[in-house]
């Protein structure tokens, strides 16, 4: 088998660009419906250089110990692969099961390998975000960027897949704004299981001279013929960071898949997530949680399509917004016609502890077959008085009052992470910020 090297067909712009120079179609505006909660002008004006390889990776290692709350010995059990700026780091990552899981960064991607990916993205379809089309993998990109991660038939993975993607800030290396592009595939064959864990975190900017910068990501993930997995996205980025990306699955014939996310918030998180029913008999349980503060946003645009009959989703996501936070939830439900005998459920509930936090809430059904069991509904709220003086007449303080409704608001969707080291990390990180709101 040839090997096959992904080479730059376009020519790099000039440092510093546009963003507009990389995409053909108009960068988004207010305008569009998916963009609405977003004013991301700035990408227009705003000049970039891309993301240059980091050498100081010892440094970097310190830093996903400690925003991870995951020790070296932890990790070091586990499969992990390491992305810095969205370039893949040799140093950083690890298989420990090489016998059943394969990894292919861009530049030993063969032939056959380039050739799954094809039709992984075919099945998938086209890209509508103009942005994260950034990622898209052939031969006229700008970024060799496409990484290949391979799961045998009937194998299940003794050890989760942490996935850490890790963003710098500029500390004098950039003049500009700078850009990273990533692009990863996890091809989940027949009948396996695994556990897949990604972080996403970033160092805080120095000062304001100190540029920072944006990340384009896509995860695309194929769940073929009864395979099984659990997917768990944490966003822990700093305030200033800003990131636009998407999180795939393709659910092939009896797949099963539990994906849970959890977000802080930054300047600009927004994340595209979608759940593709390509074969009869799959089921999915899609479930998450965000907790933005200060004046940090969080975007959620998700989409479960029901392409093909006989198959099951259930959607929950839980916000809890505080001070001049704002959070966007768009969840929509498409029931295409052949989809015959589809049971789908989407809920979105969410609390303001403040007059000035902001939530805008938007569930849809879009359903063309008319055999179908489908119900939707989002809920915004404040926390009730009633319930914190009860709290209160029993010698608790305001703020622990506070905390306790706001636990017990999110308490129920931990259930959903089947993962008990993961469900503890999880506990510690949403304890911690519930704490601070």
């Amino acid at each position: 088998m040839t090997d096959v090297n992904l080479t730059l067909v376009k020519e790099l712009p000039t440092s510093p660009f546009y963003l507009a120079d990389l995409i053909d179609l108009t960068i988004p505006t207010r305008k569009s419906e998916d963009w609405k909660y977003n004013d991301v002008y700035f990408l227009k004006t705003e000049q970039f250089e891309f993301s240059k390889m980091i050498k100081d990776v010892e440094k970097v290692k310190v830093n996903i110990q400690e925003q991870t709350s995951l020790k070296h010995d932890y990790l070091a059990e586990s499969n992990l692969l390491v992305f810095i700026d969205g370039n893949y780091s040799d140093e950083l990552s690890r298989i420990t099961e090489k016998n059943d899981l394969s990894f292919n960064s861009p530049s030993n991607l063969t032939s056959e390998q380039l050739d799954k990916i094809s039709k992984i993205e075919n099945k998938y379809g086209e890209e509508k975000n103009s942005i994260v089309s950034l990622t898209k993998s052939n031969l006229n990109s700008y970024s060799n960027n496409t990484n290949y991660v391979k799961l045998k038939e009937n194998v299940k993975l003794k050890k989760p897949l942490y996935i850490i993607h890790y963003a710098t800030s500029s500390n004098g290396v950039y003049e500009n704004s700078f850009l990273s592009i990533n692009k990863l595939i996890l091809d989940l064959s027949k009948s396996s299981e695994s556990t897949i864990v990604e972080v996403f975190i970033s160092s805080e900017k120095k000062s304001e001279d100190d540029n920072s910068q944006l990340a384009v990501q896509a995860t695309l993930v194929n769940v073929e013929e009864n395979a099984n997995a659990e997917h768990y996205r944490f966003n822990l980025e700093s305030n200033s960071h800003k990131q636009i990306s998407n999180l795939s699955h393709l659910l092939n014939k009896n797949a099963a898949l539990n994906s849970f996310f959890y977000s802080n918030g930054s300047l600009l998180n927004k994340t595209d997530v979608k759940v593709i029913n390509v074969g009869s008999g799959a089921q999915s349980q899609t479930s998450g949680i965000y907790l933005p503060s200060g004046e940090a946003s969080i975007d959620y645009h998700t989409c479960i399509e029901h392409r093909v009959p006989h198959c099951n989703s259930k959607e929950v996501f839980r916000g809890i917004i505080a001070d001049k936070a704002k959070a966007t939830f768009n969840g929509k439900i498409h029931i295409f016609k052949d989809a015959q005998k589809s049971d789908a459920q989407l809920s979105n509930k969410n609390l303001l502890l403040t007059n000035t936090a902001e939530i805008n809430t938007k569930p849809e059904l879009e359903i063309y077959a008319d055999d179908v069991i489908c119900a939707h509904g989002a809920t915004v709220a404040k926390i009730d008085d009633a319930s914190i003086f009860y709290l209160k007449s029993r010698g608790i303080s305001d703020s622990k009052a506070r905390a306790m409704i706001s636990v017990g608001f999110i308490n129920e969707l931990l259930a959903y992470v089947k993962n008990d080291s993961i469900k503890k990390t999880l506990t510690q990180l949403i304890q911690s910020k519930l704490t601070l709101l």
